[in-house]
């Protein structure tokens, strides 16, 4: 059983720096990233760099450092979403159009 864990551990660590998209980590990208520790919010930042065991995190005017390890959820930010600005305001307006028509009409 023990020597299976080393390989098994050496490969968990291996494929931490890769997003589940299969993508590699880059600097710069804005990151999500929820460590081991009970209740602790998630540190939100842009990934300054990473090698084998530690990934830095730059936060406002911090740099923090994560140990791989303890590592839970990494998430890949793909970018602002687009959404409609108001999405009931175009219901409202179909619907002030069809009241609008039939009292006028």
């Amino acid at each position: 059983m023990r020597r299976y864990l080393v390989p098994a551990l050496a490969a968990t660590v291996a494929l931490i720096p890769q997003v589940s998209s299969g993508q590699e980590l880059a600097p710069g990208q804005r990151i999500r990233v929820r460590t081991s520790a009970v209740g602790e919010r998630p540190l939100v930042g842009t990934l300054a760099r990473h090698d084998s065991t530690t990934l830095w995190l730059q936060r406002d005017s911090s740099l923090d450092s994560i140990p791989l390890a303890a590592i839970r959820v990494l998430e890949r930010s793909a970018g602002a979403e687009r959404t409609f600005a108001a999405p009931g305001l175009l219901d409202i307006v179909v619907l002030g159009g069809l009241v609008g028509s039939s009292c006028v009409g």
